[in-house]
């Protein structure tokens, strides 16, 4: 695959962006499970070190069923 293109993961992870010989390649954005997402330049499957990553954090409220 060569040009723009979209990739979904079974795990969840999404890669939208640049491809060249099948490999995520130039600009794009790497979406893992979590939510965090990698945005920046690609060479041949690799980010570049002067991209953002960008943290998403989740947290789930458990009330504590012994008080109210």
């Amino acid at each position: 695959m060569n040009g723009f293109g979209r990739l979904e993961h079974f795990s969840g992870a999404v890669y939208e962006g640049q491809f060249k010989d099948n490999m995520f390649h130039g600009l794009g954005t790497y979406t893992f499970p979590t939510g965090a997402k990698y945005t920046g330049n690609f060479n041949e499957n690799r980010g570049s070190q002067a991209s953002l990553l960008l943290l998403f954090i989740t947290f789930k409220l458990i009330q504590n069923p012994d008080k109210p």
